[in-house]
């Protein structure tokens, strides 16, 4: 990847590392650095919590929205589809 590559990564966009072959997912991209978490795979549901931003356990089986500020207007959440 180039430099200018690197700046045009946007969230959700899935990288690799070349060595480790570790893959992870594009948070945030501030030009000169991007912030990427990694991915596991998931295949036992019991093993496993949905939580809320301050790590408290979700019980509701609904998706999860995305808050105001990470909607790019997907035109479908409650931010994108609420009324003025």
């Amino acid at each position: 990847m180039t430099k200018d590559e690197l700046a045009c990564l946007k969230r959700g966009d899935l990288v690799r590392h070349k060595h480790d072959s570790r893959a992870y997912v594009v948070t945030t991209n501030h030009g000169d650095r991007v912030t990427a978490v990694a991915s596991v795979e998931m295949t036992n549901p019991v093993e496993w919590d949905r939580i809320d931003l301050h790590g408290r356990v979700l019980t509701d089986v609904a998706p999860a929205e995305p808050l105001a500020d990470d909607c790019k207007g997907c035109g479908e959440c409650r931010v994108c589809t609420a009324s003025p």
